[in-house]
C-alpha cells in the first residue's frame, strides 16, 4: 500500500522510535511473565537471566515475587548505553538496591550485571567482524562502542561492584578439552573455598576441613604454574572424569585433608570429598546447577585422594627434585561407555551402560631442576617436570593424560622473578568413547587432543606481573568437529 517497511539495525535509529513508543502495559508484561514461567517450568529451568531489564520490568519481576508468582530464580542484567553511561550509573546502583532490599525477592531475584552490547548480531549484518562480510563486501558490522570508551565504563561499572559478563574462550571458540586458562569460568559471583586448617605435632600432621578444592592439594607439578593453560592443574583426566568436573575450581565441595610429615623429605596427604561438587539439575552445567557456590552437598558418594612425595637433591645438595605417586577413587556407580548389560552397543540398543562400581586413576608427577644457574637463588635455573595419569577406559572418556615441559628461571641477569616456560601436553580419548562415537553414526575423531604452550612470566614491577602466552592446540575435544586452534594472549597479576 505504499507504507514505509524495513528494518531498524542501529541502536541510533531504534532509540528516535523507542523514545515516541508508548510503554508496555503492566499487566501486558505480568502475562508474559506468566506464559514464560510456565514454559521455563515444563522444561525444568531453575535459573534464568534477563539479558536487557529496565524500571519497566523490574517492577514486573517484584511484583511477581510479592504474589509468589515466581517458580524460578532471575537475574536481572540492566544495560549500558553508549554516551549515556555515565548518567545510568548511580541509577543501575539504585535499581540493584530496590533488588536487595525487597523482601520478597530474596533469594529469587537478583540484579547484579551489567550488560555490554559491544556490536550487533550476524544474523542481522551488524556483529563487528575483521572482515567484511560475504555478502555485503561494503560492510564489516557495526560496533557499538568505541574501544576507549568500551574500556572506561567497563572499569567504572566493576568498580560499581557489577558482574561484567563475557564469553569462555574455550566453550565459545575452541571446544576443548585443555581450558585455555586455568581462571575460566561461567560469569557469576560465588564461594569457592572456606576452610578452617590446623597444625599438629611440631607441624609434622595437619588437617583441614571445610568447602575444599582437591586441586589445590593434588595432582599437580610445580613447574605447571608458570603455565596460563588450565590442563597444567586440573588436567583433563580428572576435570572430565569425575562427577561435575570434581572439587575443583570453580566448584569446591565439602570435604576433609589430612597431610602427614614425618621426615623433611616425605609427606603424605589423603582428602575424602563430596563427590559431586553440584546438584543434578536440567541445565546440566555443573556451574549452572551451583550457581553460587552454596550448594554444600553431604550425600553424594565420596571421592577419596591420596599422594605420597618424595624430596631430594642431587648434584652436591644444588638440584632439588620431587617425585609424586598418587590417585583417587569415587565410591560412585558409573555405566559402561560402549556396551549395556547384554554386552550389546548402545548407541544400537538404546539401553544405559552397563553398571560399574567406582571410578579410579592413578598419577606419577616428577618435578627435577636439571641446572642451577651460577649466582641465582636456590632453586633458579632449568628445571624439568612431567605427570603421567591413567584410568580404566570402560567408564571414562579420558583415558591417558600425559604432559611434560621445561622450565628457565633466573636466567638473565638483574631479573631474578623472570621465568620462561614451554610444554606439551597429550590426552587420549578412551577407546570406548570412540568405539561409541562410530556406532552411533559419528565421526571417531583423531583419539586425542594436545597442546603446545610457551609463555613468558615478567616482573614489571614490585607486586605486578605480565605473562604473554602462545598456545597451539590440536584436534580440540579429539578432533571430531573443531579445527586447530592458535591463541595468544597475556595476563596481568597484581600482587597487594
Amino acid at each position: 500500500d505504499g507504507s514505509p517497511v524495513g528494518t531498524l539495525r542501529e541502536f541510533g535509529a531504534i532509540e528516535l522510535v523507542e523514545r515516541v513508543m508508548p510503554g508496555p502495559d503492566p499487566e501486558v508484561s505480568r502475562a508474559g511473565l506468566v506464559a514464560a514461567l510456565d514454559e521455563l517450568a515444563r522444561h525444568g529451568i531453575v535459573w534464568v537471566q534477563d539479558a536487557i531489564v529496565d524500571d519497566t520490568l523490574l517492577d514486573t519481576y517484584l511484583a511477581a515475587a510479592d504474589d509468589g508468582l515466581l517458580t524460578c530464580r532471575f537475574n536481572a542484567a540492566f544495560r549500558a548505553e553508549p554516551g549515556r553511561w555515565l548518567h545510568q550509573r548511580d541509577h543501575l546502583v539504585a535499581g540493584r538496591e530496590r533488588v536487595r532490599t525487597h523482601a520478597a525477592a530474596l533469594g529469587r531475584v537478583s540484579a547484579n550485571t551489567v550488560k555490554f552490547f559491544a556490536d550487533g548480531v550476524i544474523e542481522a549484518g551488524t556483529g563487528f567482524l575483521v572482515e567484511p562480510y560475504e555478502d555485503a563486501p561494503h560492510s564489516c558490522g557495526l560496533p557499538n562502542w568505541a574501544p576507549a570508551e568500551l574500556n572506561e565504563a567497563v572499569a567504572a561499572v566493576d568498580a560499581d561492584g557489577f558482574q561484567i559478563h563475557g564469553n569462555s574462550i574455550t566453550g565459545a571458540n575452541i571446544g576443548g578439552l585443555m581450558p585455555v586458562t586455568s581462571f575460566e569460568a561461567l560469569p557469576a559471583t560465588r564461594l569457592f573455598e572456606l576452610w578452617l586448617e590446623q597444625h599438629l605435632f611440631n607441624d609434622t600432621v595437619s588437617v583441614k576441613v571445610g568447602q575444599l578444592a582437591a586441586d589445590a592439594e593434588f595432582f599437580f607439578a610445580e613447574g605447571g604454574g608458570y603455565f596460563i593453560n588450565g590442563t597444567w592443574g586440573w588436567a583433563p583426566i580428572a576435570a572430565e572424569n569425575n562427577p561435575g568436573g570434581g572439587p575443583a575450581y570453580p566448584l569446591a565441595t565439602p570435604g576433609v585433608r589430612v597431610a602427614l610429615a614425618p621426615t623433611e623429605q616425605t609427606n603424605l596427604k589423603i582428602g575424602v570429598y563430596n563427590g559431586n561438587p553440584a546438584p543434578n539439575c536440567a541445565a546440566g552445567d555443573p556451574q549452572e546447577c551451583n550457581p553460587d557456590g552454596l550448594d554444600f552437598g553431604l550425600r553424594d558418594n565420596a571421592l577419596l585422594m591420596a599422594e605420597g612425595s618424595y624430596s631430594y637433591t642431587l648434584g652436591g645438595g644444588e638440584l632439588p627434585g620431587t617425585i609424586k605417586v598418587g590417585g583417587w577413587n569415587h565410591f560412585g556407580s558409573f555405566e559402561h561407555l560402549y556396551v549395556d548389560a547384554g554386552g550389546n552397543p548402545i548407541a544400537i540398543s538404546g539401553n544405559s551402560g552397563k553398571p560399574l562400581d567406582n571410578d579410579y586413576a592413578l598419577y606419577v608427577i616428577l618435578d627435577q631442576l636439571l641446572w642451577h644457574a651460577p649466582g641465582t637463588d636456590e632453586g633458579q635455573g632449568l628445571g624439568f617436570f612431567t605427570r603421567f595419569a591413567g584410568a580404566p577406559d570402560d567408564r571414562n572418556y579420558v583415558d591417558f593424560y600425559f604432559d611434560v615441559g621445561l622450565t628457565f628461571t633466573g636466567m638473565i641477569p638483574g631479573r631474578p622473578n623472570d621465568a620462561l616456560a614451554i610444554g606439551y601436553a597429550y590426552t587420549s580419548i578412551s577407546n570406548q568413547a570412540q568405539a561409541f562415537n562410530v556406532s552411533n553414526g559419528d565421526p571417531a575423531g583423531e583419539g586425542y587432543e594436545a597442546l603446545i604452550e610457551i609463555a613468558y612470566t615478567m616482573e614489571v614491577m614490585d607486586g605486578w606481573t605480565l605473562q604473554p602466552d602462545f598456545q597451539y592446540i590440536m584436534n580440540p575435544d579429539g578432533g571430531v568437529e573443531a579445527d586447530n586452534a592458535t591463541v595468544i594472549g597475556a595476563r596481568s597479576t597484581f600482587a597487594f
